[in-house]
């Protein structure tokens, strides 16, 4: 027998069964009373991987586990030497340092007067247990997540209690209920939130479910506080536990009354999330290797699309066929390893279900050999992580798209996190990330970790303190401001990541500074233009002006050649008045198409001297009808 030896004569109670302690899956230890070790069995050996018995016999057994965990230990000694069987429960690494949790009962071993003269410690290896339970403890934090994603309240209904347990804060808030009102008979839900004309629909529902359909779907208003009525959905699935304890509803409700609104048949709108999880996220099995016989529980049955009947005796070949086929020659290869090897069995796998889906699973085992090293058994258990295994490809999925466009928008984008001092006031804040368009936006490289007065030592601090109000408040932020240390304009786009609490803000940004240019010079332009139409509109008054005063002296001639009648001077003289004036509207309207055609850069405009002496006596003319209806005298002198 290969075990840790002590004189049997000094302590006769130390002969352990054979039986008990070497065909015994656990570890089996004796203790002295002072804390020794003095016998283990071989399992216990194999299971602590520890290769040579001597190297434990006479130690502490505290000694043995992690420091954090040896005041328990040794409280667990000092409780079994009043007579008392202690237990507990912990992580304790192998020789080899292969992490282990351990149930471990210490027994008191009395004399025939009741004196306890040493301990017996059975510890058995709960290492798959703990981690399904972890894999559980996720999964359920996935379907919260999922659930509050969905906007879906969770509920329960147990029939012989005729009571409802609503079992989130949406649940409770789509009834109108505060979170320490949670539980109500289902007489008070009827009578106190169920729209009247609903009452009656909802019990069929729910008596029809627990009579044996196993599902439920009911569709109505429940009365809220203020008396107003919303619509809801309610979805659940019967859960009959493996026990014999009584069934259950468990299942989802969803305030619609936003879709009932929009949508006239809301059933073909609504997707609806499976109200429950199966239970039974791990399933055991052991394989009789010479019998070629799996014996495995309901869940391995539900897994490999076997019938009830038959996964409780069933070769393994009927497993193996609902692996997916991509699968399931890696596997049948890893199984055949470990018994060759006579080690520890793991893999990963697609299984194919009842629901018609393939599962991934993990499943895990060790093989047992017998007396002679044949290997006679590989027990294990098989863990459901379907939902973690779609949300990492959903987390991945997100992150490719995330980096993606991450590092193709033309824009500049950056996540900081803004510091505060001792007063709780933003200072500075550091650059978490930034996409490759940071740099072609600022010229500068934001650095992981790197605060923004390293980058920019003269940027104006209501910069961090915009920033650190998104952070505090959640609320977006849009500005379009000039940064001085890098001369230009910028369109800067700002909005909290996660939740209230977080100090982290995502900044998207781009430089608008040609824009701003463009937009300037475009309004210098208009000014211009409004200058230059006006001054056109002045011109064209003054032209009209010019055109019209000839006018009047040719009126006035003629009227003279009418009264001077055969008087030729008279009618010489009025008749060269008339054609100067005459010439002198030739002139302006020469002048004006000359203006057209400088205008178009047709015609250069040139200075030449003038015969003022025809400039003043033409404008005599113009006004010479004005002058004498007024009786006026005019002189002039002209050198």
């Amino acid at each position: 027998m290969t075990s840790l030896e002590h004189d049997p004569a000094s302590n006769p109670s130390l002969n352990l069964p054979e039986w008990f302690s070497e065909n015994n899956s656990d570890c089996i230890k004796v203790i002295d009373l002072v804390g020794n070790i003095v016998h283990m069995n071989s399992p216990g050996l194999r299971a602590l991987e520890i290769d040579s018995p001597k190297s434990i016999l006479g130690r502490q057994w505290c000694h043995t586990w992690p420091e954090a965990n040896r005041s328990t230990v040794l409280a667990a000694l000092q409780e079994a030497a009043t007579g008392t069987i202690s237990c507990f429960r912990a992580a304790c690494p192998t020789a080899k340092g292969t992490v282990k949790w351990w149930d471990v009962k210490v027994h008191p071993v009395k004399a025939a007067d009741s004196s306890v003269v040493h301990f017996l410690v059975v510890s058995r290896d709960i290492t798959d247990l703990q981690q399904a339970h972890t894999e559980l403890q996720a999964e359920k934090e996935i379907l919260r997540l999922a659930t509050e994603a969905a906007g879906l309240g969770l509920w329960r209904y147990t029939p012989h209690l005729n009571q409802f347990d609503f079992q989130n804060d949406l649940a409770c808030d789509i009834f109108g209920l505060a979170p320490s009102c949670a539980t109500l008979t289902a007489q008070q839900t009827l009578r106190e939130r169920l729209h009247p004309d609903d009452e009656e629909r909802f019990q069929a529902a729910l008596q029809v479910a627990c009579a044996g359909s196993g599902q439920m779907r009911f569709q109505g208003r429940v009365r809220r506080p203020d008396g107003t009525f919303r619509w809801i959905e309610l979805f659940a699935r019967v859960h009959h536990p493996p026990n014999d304890s009584p069934l259950y509803l468990i299942g989802t409700v969803a305030d619609v009354t936003d879709r009932t609104a929009f949508k006239e048949n809301l059933q073909d709108a609504q997707a609806r999330l499976a109200a429950t999880m199966d239970a039974g996220a791990v399933a055991t099995w052991t394989w009789d290797i010479g019998k070629n016989c799996v014996i495995g529980d309901p869940n391995i049955a539900h897994l490999f699309s076997l019938p009830d009947s038959v996964a409780s005796e069933a070769p393994i070949e009927s497993l193996l066929k609902a692996i997916h086929p991509d699968d399931i020659e890696r596997v049948s290869a890893r199984i055949q390893q470990a018994i060759n090897d006579r080690a520890f069995y793991q893999e990963s796998y697609r299984v194919l279900a009842r629901d018609g889906k393939y599962h991934s699973v993990i499943a895990r085992g060790r093989v047992k050999c017998d007396e002679t090293g044949v290997p006679v058994q590989l027990p294990g258990v098989i863990l459901d992580v379907t939902l973690q295994k779609e949300a990492e490809d959903r987390l991945h999925a997100s992150e490719v798209r995330y980096r993606a466009l991450f590092d193709s928008i033309d824009e500049g984008f950056c996540i900081i996190e803004i510091l505060y001092d001792a007063q709780e006031q933003p200072v500075d804040f550091l650059f978490i990330e930034s996409n490759p368009a940071f740099q072609n936006q600022t010229g500068f490289r934001a650095e992981p970790n790197k605060s923004m007065l390293e980058l920019f030592p003269n940027l104006d601090l209501r910069w961090v303190t915009l920033f650190a109000n998104v952070a505090v408040t959640g609320k977006s932020a849009r500005v379009q401001d000039y940064v001085e240390p890098l001369g230009r304009w910028f369109d800067v786009n700002a909005v909290r990541v996660g939740n209230a609490g977080s100090n982290r803000v995502a900044v998207l940004f781009y430089d608008i500074s040609e824009r701003r240019q463009n937009e300037n010079d475009l309004r210098r332009l208009a000014f211009t233009l409004a200058e230059t139409d006006q001054r056109k509109s002045e011109f064209l008054a003054t032209l009209a002006h010019e055109l019209r005063n000839p006018l009047s002296p040719i009126r006035n001639g003629l009227q003279l050649l009418r009264l001077a009648g055969d008087n030729a001077e008279t009618v010489a003289r009025v008749r060269d008045m008339m054609e100067r004036q005459v010439t002198h509207m030739v002139h302006l309207v020469n002048d004006l198409l000359d203006i057209a055609r400088i205008s178009s850069g047709k015609v250069e405009l040139k200075k030449v001297d003038v015969d003022l002496k025809t400039i003043v006596a033409t404008a005599i003319e113009a006004s010479l009808p004005a002058i004498q209806a007024k009786h006026h005298d005019l002189n002039v002198v002209v050198p």
